[in-house]
């Protein structure tokens, strides 16, 4: 019987993806923005399913994400854009026995802009184990790595000129040694693009004796699209497609939105395939952000151009193209491993157990809304559009004499979250709907009598709402405080919604204990 591949392949918060295909296995990485630790990686074996096996920046002294606050934008539709500063659009590849994953380190610094692009490495990916940064001079983002025939290295780049002005970015290139990070050769314009409208995510390959520019362009949301571009060398010039775009914008009633993106690679049995990002959108809804697509690429002889199929909920696959590879079975990380900090903040500030269900926050003054502080923070990405996350805080005698806040939160940035909460010098339980860029700042208060020794806190999510409980015993009747359109929590950003705990508080050393932390993931 066929099998089938149900898109997205990797659900929720997966945006800008990169993906390569090593030994008969295929490896997969996405952006992580202001969240620590970052740069997940993602292996399969077939394609079908898909496991979380690491994340390339998982030691603090690796990368400072202190400066990674998001910027509020105006773009050219009169939208605003929440620009979230810190790991954009890595790419992985695989030469000689070893991983290399570049990346740009996005800081907003007195309001400027800077780009900070790196490489790092590893020969044993499944070690969980990557090199320290690599810094090169680079005035963009998106950087591709590109190893020729010959062995020599090239960076290409999404350069930015000036988003206030078309062409606003220009895809340039450049020779690399990857060891030092030296730039080997002048840097050059290859390609404007074919609309010439915001050209990012490039990516280069070799076919026969030509050389393939799949790029992204028209912007990350509605306007999204993918052109090519080819040439007989390396430097160009490079040839437009006449058939661009080979992935159009989708179309307002296609399951997937904002696609595009891509990256491409070519299966065990020869097959190709694209991984590409995209919304799952309905009424202006799509709360989880963007994720990870897969779709058949196709070459065909008449002009030998690759050409994007539509993405489709689903993939029929023969039997026959799933490998038997004789390989263990791919392992996967532990809840306590897969968890999220907001910045890379005190090496201390958490415990938790192996399985995740009992964790212990040392507070901080840091509230969800800091900009540059890290909040006592640990998420874990939505992957479901439908769920409950439920959690308990334990409550002993000396913790209540002090002034803290602890709850459970739906947390994008800190322009977006909803929160319910504990707040000890009140005897209250309040509820928080925060969204800078609709301009709601909205807090419920609700007064106990006394605050015992226990608080439970739920979040039930749909694709449409988001619903807040509390009661003070497993035994009480869960009261509700408030509800969220989804609505509230989209928009044109580039994060996607994580579900979390925090504590909050002036007082030093102060603990928190959560413990049956579920979430449906």
């Amino acid at each position: 019987m066929p099998q089938l591949i149900s898109n997205p392949i990797i659900s929720g918060f997966s945006p800008d993806p990169s993906a390569c295909a090593v030994g008969g296995l295929y490896f997969a990485v996405t952006s992580s923005f202001h969240f620590f630790p970052g740069i997940p990686i993602y292996v399969s074996k077939y394609l079908v399913t898909w496991s979380h096996l690491g994340n390339a920046i998982n030691r603090r002294e690796q990368l400072d994400l202190a400066q990674s606050a998001a910027k509020l934008v105006i773009n050219r539709d009169g939208h605003t854009l929440v620009a979230t500063g810190g790991l954009w659009a890595p790419t992985i590849r695989h030469h000689k026995d070893v991983f290399y994953i570049t990346c740009t380190n996005t800081r907003w610094v007195n309001g400027e802009v800077q780009f900070r692009n790196f490489i790092i490495q590893t020969s044993d990916i499944w070690s969980n184990s990557w090199s320290d940064p690599i810094f090169f001079d680079f005035h963009g983002i998106d950087p591709n790595l590109f190893f020729d025939d010959d062995g020599r290295a090239y960076i290409q780049g999404s350069r930015v000129i000036d988003y206030s002005v078309q062409p606003s970015t220009t895809i340039d290139q450049f020779e690399i040694d990857v060891v030092t990070g030296q730039k080997l050769s002048e840097l050059k314009t290859i390609w404007e693009g074919f609309i010439r409208v915001d050209a990012e995510g490039p990516r280069l390959y070799k076919r026969g004796r030509l050389y393939y520019l799949v790029i992204a362009e028209g912007g990350p949301f509605e306007h999204h699209l993918v052109s090519a571009a080819r040439s007989q060398n390396v430097w160009g010039p490079y040839e437009s497609a006449e058939i661009n775009p080979i992935l159009p914008s989708a179309e307002t009633t296609s399951h997937f939105q904002q696609t595009g993106h891509p990256d491409i690679f070519q299966d065990a049995q020869g097959e190709w395939w694209a991984t590409v990002l995209g919304v799952r959108e309905k009424d202006g809804r799509c709360p989880m952000g963007r994720e990870l697509l897969l779709t058949k690429v196709s070459w065909p002889t008449a002009n030998d151009w690759p050409v994007l199929a539509p993405i489709t909920p689903e993939i029929e696959i023969p039997e026959s193209s799933i490998p038997d590879s004789g390989l263990k079975d791919v392992p996967s990380l532990l809840p306590k491993d897969a968890f999220l900090e907001i910045r890379n903040g005190p090496r201390k500030q958490y415990r938790s157990s192996n399985d995740g269900l009992k964790l212990v926050l040392v507070a901080n003054p840091a509230d969800l809304s800091s900009l540059i502080e890290a909040p006592a923070f640990l998420g874990l990405r939505q992957r479901k559009l439908q769920g409950t996350a439920e959690v308990h805080i334990q409550l002993d005698d000396q913790l209540k004499r002090q002034q803290f806040s602890a709850g459970l939160t739906l947390y994008k940035d800190e322009n977006r979250f909803l929160d319910v909460h504990s707040e000890s010098h009140s005897s209250s339980i309040c509820f928080r709907v925060h969204n800078k860029v609709e301009s709601i700042d909205q807090s419920t208060k609700f007064v106990l009598e006394t605050l015992g020794n226990s608080v439970y806190f739920r979040m039930r999510y749909t694709e449409e709402l988001y619903e807040f409980s509390y009661r003070t015993s497993n035994k009480d009747k869960w009261v509700m405080v408030g509800s969220v359109d989804s609505r509230d929590i989209s928009g044109f950003d580039f994060t996607g919604s994580v579900i979390g705990v925090f504590a909050m508080s002036s007082e030093p050393d102060m603990e928190v204990t959560f413990s049956d932390f579920v979430i449906d993931i």
